[in-house]
């Protein structure tokens, strides 16, 4: 009966660390989000718009692909040169990162392409269409 009883505890206590740690990394990462979103420059689209922009270009382009997979949409890389943010389109599923596409688009325009190189405009809300300004 003690073991039982230890073992519980023992099992209660990893849980709780578990917890513990991923509460951490979320709170961390809420605030690298943060810092990432304030990144912009006076006249561009920010982060947050540009991953919008991002999620909504791609399920128009893709719209046979399973609503039912949670794709994570999130800005991987800057250049500071051509003034364009690298969009990494990805699911994380049993520990398992699955890319679907990496899009690297200017920052004033929206525009740019895909990681095979195919050209994509990222404003526009219909596939073949533009947003007017």
């Amino acid at each position: 009966m003690k073991k039982r009883i230890c073992l519980f505890f023992m099992a209660m206590m990893v849980v709780l660390a578990m917890l513990c740690a991923c509460g951490n990394k979320s709170e961390n990462k809420k605030t690298d989000d943060e810092e990432e979103s304030s990144t912009t420059h006076e006249g561009s689209y920010t982060d947050d718009e540009l991953v919008m922009m991002a999620e909504r270009y791609f399920y128009l382009a893709n719209p046979d692909f399973d609503p039912d997979v949670e794709l994570i949409f999130e800005i991987n890389s800057r250049s500071e040169e051509d003034n364009t943010v690298t969009i990494h389109i990805y699911e994380l599923s049993d520990g398992t990162l699955a890319t679907y596409d990496w899009y690297t688009v200017n920052i004033y325009t929206g525009k740019g392409e895909t990681f095979l190189g195919y050209e994509i405009d990222i404003t526009v809300t219909e596939i073949g269409t533009e947003t007017e300004e």
